[in-house]
């Protein structure tokens, strides 16, 4: 199906093999290369940004930096298109309260160097400006079920018993 004029559509990966004190995960790179492949296919036309911004292993910061950024760009559109694919650790245990997405600096002593899940999906619409109106996050991180549940309470709270 090709894309429509005003329809941009947009993939954005982060993996996250490397995390202090957990094990390497050895099929990030590989399942986010196969997910680029799917979705830059011609037959799904998906641009990939942000690569060499969000690099394999970036730091909790350049992440928030990095996506935060776009998504305030002036160029956005309501009617794009995003993918947000996310592999790597994910943790749900009491040390943090919420889902979150580790990293390659991860200190459970500093907030700044994981992310929470409902972050994550806040900084997809905070400020002013246009922002795309269809995005799919797929988490392919330990415990995603309770990442899915707290990006379903901040963007619908109404709906928070969904999941």
């Amino acid at each position: 199906m090709r894309a429509s004029a005003d329809e941009r559509r947009y993939l954005i990966t982060i993996g996250s093999p490397d995390c202090p004190n957990l094990p390497r995960l050895l099929r990030v790179e590989k399942d986010i290369k196969l997910i680029a492949d799917f979705f830059t296919s011609d037959a799904q036309q998906y641009e990939h940004v942000l690569k060499a911004e969000i690099s394999l292993s970036a730091s909790a910061s350049q992440i928030r930096q990095e996506l935060i950024g776009w998504f305030a760009d002036p160029d956005r559109r309501e009617a794009d298109r995003v993918v947000i694919y996310v592999a790597g650790h994910g943790d749900a245990t009491a040390r943090f309260g919420d889902h979150c997405l580790l990293t390659s600096d991860s200190d459970p002593r500093r907030s700044d160097s994981y992310i929470r899940t409902s972050d994550l999906a806040r900084w997809l619409y905070e400020g002013a400006g246009f922002r795309p109106q269809s995005i799919l996050l797929i988490l392919d991180v330990c415990y995603a079920g309770g990442g899915a549940a707290d990006v379903t309470k901040e963007l619908h709270p109404a709906h928070a018993r969904v999941l």
